[in-house]
């Protein structure tokens, strides 16, 4: 969504690297790098995810990108400036294949296909290096040619025309994966509880899960603990107070399983909820073939699921995400 592109809070979000669960952007590395650039608009973001690569970061790439941008907001000159046309929305630095393949043909007349051969070819590679011995100069001839013709001074040109073979990365990757970036982002920002609901549901493994119960509490939701009258499945969002919450699912407690959680769901959806522990007994583990063994009851038990004193159970919630919170 285009609204979502521009949205203040979004980019205000980017620019503090608050992208913990944010698609390609969930690493310390490129959150940092965020922070550096002083991102304040959707094509830093891009360029970020292009950046946060060991080709660029060993370059020092983001490094040249602040700077420059620094310079080009405070209305200096900055380096790459001869090539604005082509630079000037990543300040003068050399990001993409798209740039250099497009300076490459408008300005050193290459053909297109050349000019892929170019962003697929890097220094010290040493595959490349016959390619490099017979083309290179060829190359660079005509690239410098053409920029003296437009007034760019030689040694400028040639110093950017070595740069085409350091590193590049596709423009058009970039922006796909910032675009599902921006979107996530935004629902983190305005639908905590939702965005957050989302990665603990589908959570790979244990670890996971507790490490996105941390961050839906940083980001001001409210994580309920399982619990035998409350409690689906899985994690499911459940509205107390008129407040949109997390709630932990039964399978998601270590030792239950899914038959377990489903045979309580199913009870409860046929008799109604369970009053105190006698009554979850009798009717959860009162027949033959039950899921929902001794082993299964202590992990509910352990859990906090069984607790059916309302104060304490809210007691028990309250210094859960204190716990997440301080973690």
């Amino acid at each position: 969504q285009e609204y979502m592109l521009t949205d203040k809070e979004t980019i205000k979000a980017f620019s503090e690297g608050r992208c913990d669960g944010v698609f390609q952007l969930d690493k310390k590395s490129v959150q940092q790098l965020l922070v550096d650039i002083h991102t304040n608009c959707f094509n830093d973001v891009v360029a970020a995810t292009a950046m946060n690569r060991p080709g660029p970061l060993q370059q020092k790439m983001p490094e040249l990108y602040a700077a420059n941008k620094e310079a080009y907001e405070n209305g200096e000159e900055i380096e790459g400036s001869y090539f604005d046309e082509y630079l000037g929305k990543t300040y003068g630095t050399i990001i993409y294949q798209e740039q250099i393949m497009k300076m490459a043909v408008e300005i050193g007349g290459m053909s297109w296909d050349e000019a892929h051969k170019i962003t697929k070819m890097k220094l010290g590679v040493s595959k490349f290096n016959d390619y490099f011995e017979n083309e290179y100069p060829k190359y660079e001839k005509n690239f410098v040619a053409g920029c003296v013709q437009r007034g760019i001074p030689a040694d400028v040109a040639k110093e950017t025309f070595k740069k085409f073979y350091h590193y590049s990365f596709n423009e058009g990757h970039s922006v796909g994966y910032t675009l599902v970036s921006t979107e996530q982002m935004y629902y983190k920002v305005h639908y905590p509880v939702v965005f957050w609901f989302s990665k603990m549901k589908y959570a790979k493994n244990e670890s996971n899960f507790y490490k996105f119960c941390c961050n839906a509490v940083r980001d001001g939701a409210v994580v309920f603990l399982p619990h035998v009258n409350y409690s689906k499945e899985k994690t499911s969002i459940r509205k107390v107070d008129g407040e949109m919450c997390l709630q932990q699912g039964l399978a998601d407690i270590k030792g239950v399983g899914e038959k377990a959680a489903q045979a309580i769901m199913n009870e409860r959806k046929e008799h109604g909820i369970f009053i105190n522990f006698d009554d979850f007994y009798d009717r959860c583990t009162g027949y033959k073939g039950s899921p929902v063994n001794k082993g299964v009851i202590e992990k509910l038990k352990e859990a906090g699921a069984l607790e059916f004193k309302k104060k304490t159970y809210i007691s028990r919630v309250t210094q859960y995400n204190a716990s997440l919170y301080s973690r």
